[in-house]
Parts: structure tokens; sequence; C-alpha cells
């Protein structure tokens, strides 16, 4: 058995890679489904709790599966003064799969509600959690166990990942799917093409499954899909007219699975109303109120200049939550990505730290001056502590010899540099959406690169210590 086949077997079965994802799982199902051990399962949550009666007051309900469908169209259940609503007392907007699963297991198990709804929530909690242990196995074998390690330390910490997790509306796990299968199966595809059309085709049920639960940041699902397709190509020297042609493919089977779900959506409207100009009507409202269009409800959520938007997200009120770690995880980005830029003259890497570094202490105090709001608080004072520790490594390492890039940390900085890319599709193309739901859609810049962010973090700082303990066994 040639000797790589060997190193790869072993690192699949290795007991302590066993260990450490049975390890990661039970805390990332405890922290998820406890929000941080703030809530039980069984209380109502705080983050998103309108979004998830959605799918309880379905659960409460107490209709069959076949009740259901006779005198509510199988839809979620919106209040009845909800005047976003064009059917009252229904949610039309999707087709509402995770409510019409859980009822059913509601019916089967003939659980009372509150009970159940909490049992979900871990449920659902322990199903984010498994997929996320997926991406966390692809990194250690791909990246190794430090990586791993702080993939699942980031993981953890990120309000915005953590707060969707529970949700029974938003079944969190089927938003980063796509993205993890492509970390576990497109190896596979490198070394057979003719599994290329079977991953086509997950990836495609895979967004099918997804829109069946909501439309929301489908754009950037489907995309999160091609980010270990790109990774793999580069690092075996597909030409890049080629990685283009697989990445369109994996964006239109992600298209397909979004417009079969469309279809059904379709036909599950006309079977309760029998009124196709209805039909097209609650379809097409539903799309133009959530991209590029006039919202007819409120004009709050009419945005049409996209610096003011994002200039929203930096300067949220919710500080610690969404503008420190927005502006930070770009500002590592950026600075972790500088010495990979292909320039002869090294030292020109380090002023660009030095220039983003400035530009960055500039906008931390200067966002607050343009939304009126001058003064030094504890938001600005923790960026500027950040920004003047990434203008002194910019500055020490104008005399600090580079270290050597491994090709692996290249082609995953070319794939974090798509996943950044690919994560302000939802902010261009559901400009209002955006606009709308601030309070929930910073989740956008972590999917999918916060989660790509986190590999390249963790292998980042795997190179780092490999190179230093290198460097102490040769003084």
């Amino acid at each position: 058995m040639d000797l790589s086949i060997k190193i790869k077997l072993m690192k699949t079965i290795n007991p302590f890679l066993s260990l450490f994802l049975a390890t990661a799982v039970i805390i990332m199902t405890l922290v998820f489904s406890t929000f941080y051990f703030s809530e039980s399962p069984w209380d109502n949550s705080v983050f998103q709790s309108d979004s998830e009666a959605l799918v309880t007051r379905k659960i409460r309900s107490g209709l069959s599966i076949l009740d259901d469908f006779q005198q509510k169209g199988g839809f979620l259940y919106a209040e009845e003064e909800n005047v976003s609503t064009t059917i009252p007392g229904l949610y039309t907007s999707q087709v509402g799969l995770q409510g019409l699963i859980l009822n059913a297991f509601k019916n089967i198990f003939g659980l009372d509600p509150t009970s159940f709804i909490g049992y979900s929530r871990i449920m659902v909690s322990l199903c984010f959690a498994s997929t996320m242990a997926v991406i966390l196995y692809c990194v250690w074998i791909e990246f190794g166990i430090i990586s791993a390690i702080t993939n699942l330390a980031l993981i953890i910490s990120a309000f915005w990942i953590v707060a969707f997790s529970k949700n029974l509306y938003w079944a969190a796990f089927t938003l980063f799917l796509p993205f993890a299968i492509g970390w576990f199966y497109y190896p596979k595809v490198i070394k057979s093409r003719n599994k290329n059309l079977s991953f086509l085709f997950m990836i495609g049920v895979l967004i099918f499954f997804k829109s069946l639960n909501g439309y929301e940041y489908i754009t950037n699902v489907i995309l999160g899909a091609t980010i270990a397709p790109i990774y793999y190509e580069l690092g075996a020297g597909t030409k890049k007219n080629v990685i283009i042609q697989r990445i369109v493919m994996i964006c239109l089977a992600g298209v397909a699975g979004f417009m079969a779900t469309y279809g059904l959506h379709f036909l599950q409207l006309y079977n309760f109303t029998h009124d196709l100009s209805k039909v097209i009507y609650i379809l097409t409202e539903r799309a133009i109120v959530r991209t590029l269009g006039e919202n007819p409800y409120t004009t709050a959520c009419d945005y049409s200049n996209y610096f003011i938007l994002l200039l929203k997200y930096m300067n949220s009120q919710s500080i610690f939550r969404t503008a420190i770690p927005l502006v930070w995880m770009f500002s590592f980005y950026l600075i972790c990505i500088t010495p990979l830029i292909p320039f002869r003259a090294n030292k020109l890497n380090s002023f660009i730290i030095i220039f983003i570094s400035l530009i960055l202490l500039i906008v931390s105090i200067g966002v607050d001056w343009f939304a009126g709001r001058p003064g030094l608080g504890i938001s600005q004072i923790i960026n500027l502590s950040f920004g003047f520790s990434f203008l002194l490594y910019g500055i020490l390492s104008l005399k600090t010899i580079k270290f050597p890039i491994p090709d692996k940390l290249a082609y995953l900085a070319y794939s974090t540099t798509w996943a950044l890319v690919s994560s302000f599709a939802w902010v261009v193309l559901a400009r209002n959406h955006m606009a709308c739901h601030v309070h929930l859609n910073p989740i956008v810049f972590y999917l999918p690169f916060g989660v790509t962010l986190f590999m390249f973090i963790g292998y980042w700082i795997d190179t780092l210590s490999k190179i230093t303990a290198q460097k102490i066994r040769l003084s």
C-alpha cells in the first residue's frame, strides 16, 4: 500500500479524532441548545422568538397532517393581524417543511406540545452540531489537529452561529450542509471524476431541502457549496477556466434545486387557493419586497445606497455582537492574506498591512462621528486596541523575514477570498431584506466567509506554530 494512503488512512481512523469529534458534538449541542447556558431548551428563545412562533403555533394547533393541509394548506401559522401576510393567519412565503415534519412527529409520539418543542430544539441543535462536526472532521484530515481545535473554538464563540442554532424556524443546519458536504465529498471527485455527477446531484438535493425550509440566504448557501471545490481543484493543478466551468455547474445544480422548490411552492399555493392570479401575486410580491423593489409595508426596508446599508451593520446597536466581530473578521483576513500576495518585494506586503490598519483606525472612530455619536466609548477603545496591535505588527514585519507559505495555505487563502465575495451575494440581491433585518442578517457574513475564515485562521496558526517550533529546535 502506498505510504501516502497509509498516512491518510491512519488520520481517518485515528481514535483521537473520534474522541475529538464526539466531544465537539456534545459541547456544541450543549452550547447551541442552551444559548451559552443562558436558556433552557424549553424556554422561549430570546433570539428570533417571533420567527420560531410560526412553527410552534402549528405544533400547538393539535391538527393532524390531513386537517392541516385542508384548513391551512400546510403552511406555517402567522398572527392573524400580521399585515404583511397575503392570506391572514398563514405564512405563505415558503413551503414550511420544518413545521410539517415537526408537527407530524409530535402527532406520532403523542407528546404535549411544550415538551415536544423543547426536545425539538435539542434535536435541531444536535443536527447543527453534527453538520459542524463534518466540517471539523474535514479540517482535521486536511489541515491537522491545531486547525480543528481552533475551528471548534471559533465556531462556539461566534454569536451569530450560536444564535441561529436551536431555532426551529431557521433549521440552521440546512444553511451549512452544502458547505460541509462540499468539503467532505469533493476529494472523492478529485480522485474519480466520475463522481462529479453524484456530487452535483447531492448539492441540488441539499439546496432543494434547504429551500423547503425557507428561501433566506439561498444565494450564499448555493455559493457555499463551491468553496471546497475551488480549494481542491487548485491543489490538483486544474486550469482556471476549467475551475470556473465546474463552479458554474455547481451553481446550476443549486439553482435547479431552488427552482424545484419554487415549483412545489407554486403547486402548494394553487392547491390551497385555486386562484392562479393570487398565486402569482404572492410569489412575485414576496420576491419584490425582499430584493430590490419597493416595500409597501415599511419604507425602512427600501435601500438604494449599499454603503449606508453596510454602515448599519458595521455600526449596529448590538456593537459586540455585530460591528466588532465583523470589522475584525475582515481585518484579520486582509492582514493574513497580504503575505500571500505575489509581490516580489516583501516590504510592500508590510506597507499594505500598515495602510489597512490606519484605515481601520480611522473608520473605528469615524463611523461613530458619521452617525452623530462623537466620543470615545468602549467599542472604540476595543477597535483602537486591535488597530494599533495590527499597526505594530505591520511595522515590525518590515524587518522580519517572511516565513515560507505552504501551497495549501495559499489555496485556502484563494478559497477564503471567494467565500468573502460569496457572502455579499445576499447583500447585493436581497438588499431590502438586509435593510429590514439588521437584527439577524449578520449571519450572511459567516455564510460562507466566516466558516471558511475559521479554517484559514486555524491553518494559519498551525503553520506559524510549526515554523516557530522548527526555529526553536534549530537554535
